[in-house]
């Protein structure tokens, strides 16, 4: 059975949302800019921007969406990694047991203590 993704952190998400907000005012553009270059819809983009869904709820943008956002931004790769991180914290995990050759239950391990889903149930 699939796990169900966890809630992220609320100061996660509005770090995000700090990012995203000074990204985009740094370089000079609006939400609707964004959403032109992005393909994703005025309301996707608002509600990342704004950290609001339409039930006034924080805003957990999808992975897809993330992507693009961080695309046609012309961001850095540490500043991508930072916003994807931000909103998937298992990412991060997930690279660095790769790139440092982790076992499956020590990764599984690592998940555990953030209180991430596993990658496996044993």
């Amino acid at each position: 059975m699939a796990q169900k993704r966890p809630e992220q952190s609320p100061e996660n998400i509005l770090r995000f949302n700090e990012l995203l907000k000074g990204y985009l005012e740094a370089k000079g553009h609006t939400d609707s800019w964004l959403a032109t270059k992005t393909g994703l819809s005025r309301t996707t983009i608002s509600r990342m921007v704004q950290n609001r869904d339409y039930r006034g709820r924080s805003y957990y943008p999808r992975e897809k969406s993330l992507i693009a956002v961080c695309l046609a931004l012309g961001l850095t790769a540490e500043q991508r990694w930072e916003l994807f991180y931000l909103v998937f914290p298992e990412q991060a995990i997930y690279w660095e047991a790769m790139n440092n050759g982790y076992s499956v239950r020590r990764t599984n391990e690592m998940l555990e203590e953030k209180n991430l889903p596993t990658l496996t149930d044993t």
